[in-house]
């Protein structure tokens, strides 16, 4: 049943992230999926006629809708089952609890070639053998059955079958952008690096086109259930586009989503969206083209990521360059030419480099052209103070993780080495630049997509093991708040319709059952949303009703 086109949210705290860190407004009119007033009740219910629905907040706080700006939900979602190893979502402590987790789920699905098997980023820090499973154990806890263990996005580890039927043999050369792990005598280990994992991909995607768009659907649904009313969704391919279109056409598209494609290492060639003319802000209100996406070097979680050498490298990383100088310049140029926004994967400290040169030479920020090109992971390591001046002088906007602090703070302190982890995610430091601060999760393939949690550990700069992150580095909880609603909107070219609780502006809300701004970060790391609201129409709410609402 279609929702009445009227709403009154009646009687609350309204923070609308226009009027500063205060609750000035107590209701909200909203008609046809549009902000119609906000003040106070007596002010608010006139905006609407008498047979609006009305929902009672009974003090609840409301905040603009959620926004996340870096996903990789097509990517996660599958049409077919997985195995669950992640270690963030299941009690794994070892090596041996993994293989007998495979041992009990290896005759599911049956009807995949391949059992695909999802564990965390850098879980071998954390198991108890601090090392990932051998391809002889997975070939005798799966014996006759290919399968691939993703440990996050960057690094796979594969058995004998599962070698065979990607045709991976001793001798096989590694690809460009990626490499095949191999033992002293040069045999392959099964440990697949980068794009040396690209040949698993056409088995993730089992199953029916109609269950990998549910798959999408459920994803989403889940981050609403967390506030999100807005994601900038990564994609790679014509089954992504295509499912996210099929979804919006059939009314099943719960959040609006800002698609960005990559250009290399995709499906999608590098010059596609110039050949199609396509332009920002293409599409509707809830589906969208918002740029091209490139990646110049490896993943920090499988030591992949491109650093300038220090003394005392910690061992085991192999630093990945996929972009070369020249064809990133290339790229980058013609893209900025055509008016297309840009956002470039670096995470080493050489990668930020090589896309400052570009963006540079491209004279990005000598531009009257409001593109607002991006650099994607960066500030969250190595921002010195001529990086941020390169940076800010251009006009491009970094888009730090706080959930790689939340979850592999420890992990990063290992690998990285300590020169390049003091003053980790230096929050504050970018504010005070004057940077748009905002935050992307890189998710839900490592964890959920949350910018709350996000916007909590921004607060609090605490791990989830404990570890302290650079304490002077902390921002207030309003400012955290800020990030992930009206600053995420203006990175999206939003800032005219969301991002902010005013009349005119989309009726994207989430209902708080505690109080955001007085929280400490723990607390507000695991708040319960009470509602999420995309256009005034209630895309979630809570499964148990809550007095004094009453759809919630």
């Amino acid at each position: 049943m279609p929702e009445p086109s009227e709403l009154l949210l009646l009687g609350g705290r309204i923070l609308t992230m226009a009027d500063g860190p205060s609750y000035s407004a107590d209701s909200i009119a909203i008609s046809d999926g549009t902000i119609r007033a906000v003040g106070r009740r007596e002010d608010v219910v006139p905006a609407v006629s008498p047979g609006a629905r009305v929902v009672e907040l009974a003090g609840r706080v409301v905040t603009p809708g959620l926004v996340d700006t870096h996903t990789h939900l097509g990517a996660t979602a599958t049409g077919s089952s997985f195995v669950d190893c992640r270690d963030f979502y299941r009690p794994i402590k070892t090596v041996d609890d993994l293989l007998e987790i495979l041992r009990a789920e290896s005759d599911s699905a049956p009807d995949q070639e391949l059992l695909h098997v999802m564990a965390s980023p850098m879980q071998e820090f954390r198991l108890q053998e601090r090392r990932l499973p051998t391809l002889a154990e997975l070939d005798d806890a799966v014996p006759g059955r290919a399968v691939a263990v993703r440990f996050g996005g960057h690094i796979s580890v594969v058995n004998s079958q599962t070698l065979k039927l990607l045709e991976i043999s001793d001798s096989t050369p590694d690809p460009a952008g990626g490499f095949i792990a191999r033992d002293r005598r040069g045999r392959a280990t099964g440990v697949l690096h980068e794009r040396a994992q690209l040949p698993l991909r056409p088995y993730f995607l089992e199953g029916s086109f109609e269950e990998y768009k549910t798959s999408i659907e459920s994803h989403l649904l889940g981050a609403a259930a967390r506030g999100v009313t807005a994601i900038h969704e990564m994609v790679t391919n014509a089954r992504e586009i295509r499912a996210y279109q099929e979804l919006e056409r059939e009314g099943r598209l719960p959040l609006r989503v800002d698609l960005i494609v990559r250009v290399i290492e995709s499906e999608i060639s590098k010059w596609a969206v110039l050949e199609l003319g396509l332009q920002g802000g293409f599409g509707s209100d809830m589906l969208r083209f918002a740029g091209i996406k490139m990646s110049i070097d490896g993943g920090f979680t499988g030591r992949m990521s491109a650093w300038t050498p220090i003394d005392g490298e910690p061992c085991g990383n192999h630093p990945v360059i996929r972009i070369e100088q020249d064809e990133l310049d290339e790229v980058v140029a013609a893209y900025h030419d055509a008016g297309i926004r840009i956002c470039v994967h670096a995470i080493g400290d050489r990668a930020a480099d090589m896309v400052l040169h570009s963006y540079e030479k491209a004279l990005i920020g000598d531009d009257s052209r409001d593109l607002r090109h991006r650099i994607e992971h960066m500030g969250n390591w190595l921002m010195d103070e001529t990086r941020i001046r390169r940076t800010k002088a251009l006009g491009v906007t970094p888009v730090p993780n706080p959930a790689f602090m939340y979850y592999l703070a420890n992990e990063a302190n290992q690998t990285l080495g300590s020169p390049r982890t003091e003053g980790s995610f230096p929050f504050r430091q970018l504010l005070d630049a004057g940077f748009d601060l905002t935050f992307g999760a890189d998710s839900p393939i490592y964890w959920p997509i949350d910018p709350l949690r996000d916007a909590a550990v921004a607060i609090s700069r605490r791990a989830i093991d404990g570890t302290e992150v650079a304490l002077d580095q902390a921002i207030t909880n309003y400012e955290s708040l800020t990030a992930v609603t009206a600053s995420s909107a203006w990175l999206g070219f939003s800032e005219r319709t969301s991002g902010t609780i005013e009349a005119g502006k989309f009726a994207d809300l989430a209902v708080f059952s505690g109080d955001p701004l007085t929280a400490d970060g723990d607390t507000l790391r695991s708040m319960p949303i009470v509602a999420t609201y995309v256009g005034g129409r209630e895309v979630w709410s809570a499964p148990t009703p809550t007095p004094g609402h009453d759809r919630a």
